[in-house]
C-alpha cells in the first residue's frame, strides 16, 4: 500500500484544529449518510513510518448509486518555519478532508453537479498496472504524462477485469490496449471555416 506523506509549512490559521481525526471522520461519515451513501466503512491501519513514528493511516470507503468511492487521509506533518521541526498533524488533515468533501457536497445539494461529479476525485478505480484501488485524483496524478501526451486509451470498464468475475461496486480503469469488446473507431472531423 502506497501512503502519501505531506510536509506542510503553514501560511495561516487553517492548520489549527483541536478536533481529533476520529471526530472528523465521524462527521464525514454522517454527511455521506445524509447524501444517500451506503456501505460507508472506515478502514485504518497502524503503520510505522521511515522515521520510526507510529501513526494510524485512515481510508474511507463508500458507495453511491452503484459507484464506489475511496477517500485517503494523507499523513500530514506541519513544519515549523523557524526551526524546521516537524509535528504530526492528523487532526488537521481530518479537517481539510472534511471541509473539502462538504464543499463538494454543497455543489450536489445545489444541483450544480450530481453526486458522482461532485465526488469524482474520490471515485474508486483499479490501476491495472499495479492492481491497487485508489482515488481517481491519485490515478490521474500517477498517469499524468500518459494523459497529457497520449495517445490516451482509457475506458471505464464494468467491475472486475475482462474475463474475471465482477466485484460489486468496483470500477476499473483500463489504460492498455482495449479489449476487443470495447474497440471502436473514432472518425476524425475537422472544422471548416
Amino acid at each position: 500500500m502506497k501512503v502519501k506523506i505531506v510536509n506542510f509549512t503553514p501560511k495561516g490559521e487553517y492548520t489549527r484544529s483541536e478536533v481529533p481525526i476520529d471526530s472528523w471522520v465521524d462527521r464525514i461519515k454522517k454527511k455521506l449518510d445524509e447524501h444517500g451513501c451506503t456501505n460507508v466503512m472506515v478502514m485504518h491501519e497502524n503503520i510505522t513510518l521511515d522515521d520510526g513514528q507510529k501513526v494510524r493511516y485512515y481510508r474511507l470507503v463508500y458507495t453511491h448509486s452503484g459507484s464506489s468511492f475511496v477517500t485517503e487521509f494523507p499523513i500530514l506533518y506541519i513544519v515549523n518555519k523557524r526551526t524546521g521541526k516537524k509535528r504530526l498533524a492528523m487532526n488537521v488533515i481530518g479537517r481539510i478532508i472534511h471541509d473539502r468533501i462538504v464543499a463538494s457536497l454543497v455543489q450536489a445539494d445545489m444541483n450544480v453537479v450530481d453526486f458522482e461529479q461532485a465526488m469524482l476525485p474520490y471515485l474508486a478505480v483499479r490501476d491495472e498496472g499495479t492492481g491497487d484501488v485508489k482515488e481517481m485524483q491519485e490515478f490521474v496524478t500517477d498517469n499524468r504524462e500518459i494523459l497529457i501526451h497520449g495517445p490516451v486509451r482509457m475506458a471505464m470498464l464494468p467491475p472486475g477485469k475482462p474475463g474475471e468475475p465482477s466485484k460489486p461496486g468496483e470500477t476499473t480503469i483500463h489504460t492498455g490496449p482495449l479489449p476487443d469488446y470495447l474497440r471502436f473507431e473514432l472518425n476524425e472531423r475537422r472544422a471548416t471555416k
